[in-house]
């Protein structure tokens, strides 16, 4: 769930005052304000906040009246009780009027943002919350699916300006952190050896921070003794899909349980190969290899990369062909574009000829038109 929006049921205009100057330190945008029940009732139909801060004292038949309001609301807001600092009975009473937070004045803006957080997130069963997409990256060897995956995530946060987060699973040998200028001592291992007591906060600070709305999880500097187990993994994979728009993980180019595992929980596997004939050669094995397992082979889609101008021998239906698996993307060979920004610690920019590739796989991700794009990049298949 995104916390976007907030509805204010207060009169007192010293607490309003003192709730509007801390709201206008966050992200959020004020879409209601009502003194009493029954224009609370009409705006909140209207407006459906996220989150609505409710003046307290407040009676027991006030709160049952609202709470009957919510409950008719397609997406019922988090009520969160505001007032001055209260005493053990206060919070008792509210908690059994089904109150769920309290934010007590005078407000700290970074603290009340944590715990509207928190209570929004977790206002939402399991079902609700599982609305991100998950895109997982498959190399078949040395073939550029760590800077596709990369690549990918910046484009889909920039095209999209969903929620997005960067992982690398690939435990061993993960460069994620390289591509995205990442120096962190948290690492993925950090939240799979935490995942049964995930929360926002902790999230927060194992988690970097590339830009608003852009996060990473970087491999661990020093590769384990043992691949993480499945399961811890898969709980991380759920939490990031509750919380993001978008979750893009590179899985290496590994096969084993972890693998596997990881790639079923994905929406989207994208096996990334180069034209050469050894790369195909692993991918067609890595196919194989999925087809014990179902769920993931069925995600299986295939990216060529770094397709050079002399290799337009390669026919698309030809490579779909032999490896079983639709060619949903062809990228070209700039190798001189991607060296500068690996001595530059930066991603290749939209406007290189590897930037437009790009974003045009973004757009099939994401399913925007594509009527205005070159259709070049496929062109070398035909």
């Amino acid at each position: 769930m995104q916390l976007r929006t907030i509805g204010l049921l207060m009169g007192s205009p010293d607490l309003i005052g003192m709730v509007r100057n801390c709201l206008s330190k966050l992200p959020l945008r004020v879409v209601m304000e009502a003194r009493e029940i029954v224009s609370a009732a009409a705006q909140l139909r209207q407006t459906s906040p996220n989150v609505l801060l409710l003046e307290v004292p407040v009676s027991e038949v006030l709160v049952s009246e609202l709470f009957g309001v919510v409950a008719g609301l397609p997406a019922p807001p988090v009520i969160v009780a505001v007032g001055p600092e209260p005493t053990p009975d206060v919070l008792l009473d509210i908690m059994q009027l089904g109150i769920r937070g309290y934010l007590s004045a005078p407000f700290d803006a970074a603290k009340a943002w944590q715990t509207l957080e928190r209570l929004a997130f977790d206002n939402h069963t399991p079902a609700e919350r599982h609305t991100g997409k998950i895109l997982g990256f498959l190399s078949a060897g040395g073939a550029g699916a760590t800077t596709l995956a990369c690549h990918i995530a910046a484009g889909l946060h920039s095209a999209t300006g969903g929620n997005t987060v960067l992982a690398d699973f690939d435990t061993a040998a993960g460069m994620v952190g390289f591509w995205m200028n990442i120096e962190s001592p948290h690492s993925a291992l950090d939240a799979v050896n935490n995942a049964e007591c995930l929360d926002l906060n902790l999230w927060k600070n194992v988690v970097s921070k590339v830009k608003n709305g852009l996060d990473v999880l970087p491999a661990p500097a020093e590769p384990p003794v043992a691949d993480p187990p499945a399961e811890p993994c898969l709980n991380v994979l759920r939490f990031a899909r509750a919380y993001y728009d978008w979750m893009v993980i590179d899985l290496g180019r590994g096969r084993n349980d972890l693998v596997a595992t990881l790639a079923g929980a994905t929406d989207n596997l994208f096996l990334v190969t180069t034209a050469e004939i050894a790369s195909l050669f692993q991918a067609r094995r890595l196919l194989r290899w999925f087809q014990d397992r179902v769920e993931g082979r069925a995600r299986v889609k295939v990216l060529v990369n770094r397709l050079r101008k002399e290799q337009q021998y390669f026919r698309r239906q030809e490579v779909e062909k032999m490896l079983g698996a639709p060619v949903v993307g062809v990228l070209p060979d700039e190798v001189n574009e991607v060296h500068c920004a690996h001595g530059e610690r930066r991603l290749v920019p939209p406007s290189a000829k590897l930037g437009k590739a790009v974003s045009a796989l973004v757009d099939t991700i994401v399913g925007a038109p594509q009527q205005d794009r070159p259709r070049l990049r496929l062109s070398l298949f035909r």
